[in-house]
């Protein structure tokens, strides 16, 4: 993307002077983090991190700029993929203690460890999104983006009802939904869910979010299809 590229060209410069004053950090597109060895050490890369920007005409988002110690940072690098691997465990766990399987420690772990392939039996996914979506009051981004992703690649619908509540009361996910709807096998028959969520008094309410319902019901929509004619070319006529 266009922005990427700019950064990687605007912010070169910026790399540089950073390693030349001995902070060791690493750089995303604008995502930077700086290791230090203590919180002072942290406090001086960040002063110095404030000013080279500036002379770049850049400046730091302060409700984004934290300094956190190593575990704190590391549970954030991590994400959600142990969170998700701790549901599994209790799912094996309970698989061994009603004797389906073997009590071989082995066996489970290996197959915990196989997330990064996206092999995950769902019963875990079903679990992780009661736990983390359902029963939340205010979603992980991140884990709802996964557990959408992973239920949309099995044609699973088993999140389908809470995400029509939450385009009601968490927009900012509709993006997100609206990608898990697509994903899903026929995704008309999800059609009363986006009408929904367009009808709502509470939901529909940004014209951004608006916008995504209306731009997937124009694409999947058979009712909306044929109220606009979209299936059948208008008919050509010449006048001479």
């Amino acid at each position: 993307m266009a922005s990427d590229i700019l950064a990687k060209l605007y912010l070169e410069p910026f790399d540089r002077r950073v390693r030349a004053e001995s902070f060791s950090h690493i750089r995303y597109t604008d995502d930077i983090r700086l290791f230090a060895e203590s919180k002072e050490e942290a406090q001086r890369g960040l002063v110095a991190i404030t000013g080279i920007l500036r002379e770049r005409g850049l400046t730091l988002q302060s409700h984004k700029t934290k300094i956190r110690v190593k575990v704190d940072a590391r549970e954030e690098f991590d994400g959600i993929v142990p969170a998700i691997q701790q549901v599994r465990k209790g799912y094996v766990d309970e698989i061994i203690a009603a004797g389906l399987m073997a009590a071989d420690v082995s066996l489970p772990m290996a197959e915990v460890d196989d997330l990064a392939s996206g092999n995950i039996e769902p019963e875990v996914l079903h679990r992780a999104f009661e736990s983390f979506v359902v029963k939340q009051g205010t979603p992980n981004k991140s884990m709802l983006n996964f557990l959408l992703r992973r239920l949309g690649s099995q044609k699973d619908d088993f999140g389908v009802a809470a995400c029509a509540k939450l385009l009601d009361t968490h927009p900012e996910h509709t993006p997100s939904i609206m990608r898990y709807l697509q994903d899903l096998s026929a995704p008309d028959e999800r059609e009363p869910v986006v009408e929904g969520a367009l009808m709502s008094r509470t939901s529909a309410i940004y014209p951004y979010q608006r916008y995504l319902l209306l731009d997937w019901l124009s694409r999947n929509a058979q009712r909306c299809r044929a109220t606009l004619n979209l299936n059948t070319p208008p008919p050509l006529s010449v006048s001479m």
